[in-house]
């Protein structure tokens, strides 16, 4: 039972993640250069991650 509502407050806090966090739009080196695509979108999942785990932190007391 902890597990199901463990994973419906990580959904409910990436959703609000999205709505927090603000990403840069993509630019033309990142079309030109793809490891400059791939740092960043590897930058954003780690930026979301770790307010996924903060915002749950109260929570996993």
């Amino acid at each position: 039972m902890y597990g199901v509502i463990l994973s419906y407050e990580e959904s409910f806090a990436r959703v609000v993640t999205m709505g927090v966090i603000v990403r840069e739009p993509l630019t033309v080196w990142h079309l030109l250069i793809p490891f400059v695509f791939i740092f960043d979108f590897l930058r954003m999942k780690s930026e979301t991650e770790i307010f996924v785990r903060n915002f749950l932190f109260p929570k996993s007391w």
